[in-house]
């Protein structure tokens, strides 16, 4: 699995892990986040936490693992 530019990421509610930058923190430290997340009501989730900027990268998620 690679890093994609988040604009050919699907957007028809499959959960993706997502790469982008935090809002800068009061301390000016640049910070970076990864999360789980789909693509609703026209925005990333992520986008909806306070302080996250939009994703611009994803990665698809591995298949779970088989029961045993």
């Amino acid at each position: 699995m690679k890093w994609q530019l988040i604009s050919e990421a699907p957007r028809d509610g499959t959960r993706v892990l997502v790469y982008g930058k935090l809002r800068v923190r009061s301390d000016q430290t640049p910070v970076s986040y990864m999360d789980v997340c789909l693509f609703w009501r026209g925005r990333w989730t992520v986008e909806w936490m306070d302080g996250y900027a939009p994703p611009t990268h994803f990665m698809l998620l591995p298949e779970p693992p088989e029961k045993t």
